[in-house]
């Protein structure tokens, strides 16, 4: 057989004692190593090929490893941004991940892209919303008070605290984004009965904690 260094295969399997069947996704040196490996192992092979996208793509829904691979192969370009929207290659991706629940492995901006399209709503549920379920996420940004106090004696200007002023921004601004990410996991186009949360914690030797909590309905 040809070799297929470093290329995924696509194996269709049975184990000896089962009748289930299923699809898996390996690198191996070759076709032949492949299915000797398989057969050392106790799996009776009944079809191996090199892997088509569609293949793999089926596979990365459950294999973060595989899902993390597809992910560093898009170019910059395909992923969604301000005023534009996903290459078709980067929407497969991001479906699957959405499908998988494992939207976290997409870079951070591509995140807050796909989230910035959920409706932050106060009021409770819409009349005729579809109700998708109740989420929340709890985020906390941390410093060192006294240390940083004192750098903000050069930045206070009418009594603020520029660095504590960040932290809270930075904790709310997470928050948001890993709430509405939830939301769009769900399918959903809106959170309702939104409501945010924040805090300021300090747990002694100095230390200082930012704490935004997030919650609500998601719904479409």
């Amino acid at each position: 057989m040809s070799e297929h260094k470093h290329q995924p295969l696509f194996i269709r399997h049975r184990l000896p004692d089962e009748s289930v069947q299923a699809m898996i996704s390996y690198d191996f040196g070759s076709l032949d190593s492949a299915t000797d490996k398989l057969a050392r192992r106790g799996f009776k092979v009944m079809e191996l090929r090199p892997a088509t996208d569609e293949d793999i793509l089926a596979v990365a829904g459950n294999d973060k490893n595989i899902l993390r691979r597809l992910i560093e192969s898009v170019p910059d370009e395909e992923w969604p941004r301000p005023g534009r929207s996903s290459g078709p290659r980067a929407a497969q991706i991001i479906e699957t991940a959405r499908q998988g629940q494992a939207l976290m492995l997409l870079p951070q901006a591509v995140r807050w892209e796909l989230g910035s399209a959920i409706i932050l709503d106060p009021t409770p549920l819409p009349f005729g919303a579809q109700q998708l379920g109740f989420i929340a996420v709890d985020c906390v940004f941390g410093g060192h008070l006294i240390k940083d106090m004192l750098t903000d004696l050069r930045d206070v200007f009418g009594g603020r605290a520029a660095t504590l002023e960040k932290l809270l921004d930075d904790a709310r601004e997470n928050a948001l984004a890993d709430l509405r990410l939830k939301a769009v996991v769900l399918g959903a186009t809106r959170i309702a009965a939104f409501t945010l949360r924040q805090h300021i914690v300090t747990p002694g030797n100095g230390g200082v904690m930012a704490h935004s909590e997030a919650s609500g309905i998601a719904c479409k």
